[in-house]
């Protein structure tokens, strides 16, 4: 029951992050070192594309695991307390939060959320 932080745990998160998504981005999608730059750009958004949903996903559980220790949800004990609804404030933040997952459109952004 020690405390979990991202950054402590960010090399596991990573490692799974890539054995899930990378090893699965067909190699068209790779990019290729031969290529301009212009051109390697727009192949490493288009293995981003491929592989967001599972990113996505790997974020929303790790962000949903911390947040729910940080609010003391964490517990049988405490979800059982609340009825399985987190007050209203917390509520909000998971919906604005997601949203945000949702919305991530680059590796850039998905290494923020991992910070």
């Amino acid at each position: 029951d020690s405390p979990l932080t991202l950054k402590e745990n960010l090399s596991i998160i990573v490692s799974e992050l890539f054995c899930r998504n990378v090893r699965w981005v067909h190699p068209e999608m790779w990019p290729e070192s031969d290529s301009p730059p212009e051109l390697q750009e727009e192949q490493v958004q288009a293995s981003f594309d491929a592989s967001q949903f599972g990113m996505k996903l790997l974020v929303f559980q790790s962000y949903y695991i911390l947040r729910s220790r940080e609010l003391g949800l964490d517990s049988i004990a405490a979800l059982e307390a609340c009825q399985g609804k987190p007050d209203s404030d917390a509520l909000q933040a998971f919906q604005r939060d997601c949203r945000e997952i949702k919305d991530m459109e680059s590796y850039q952004e998905f290494f923020l959320w991992l910070q």
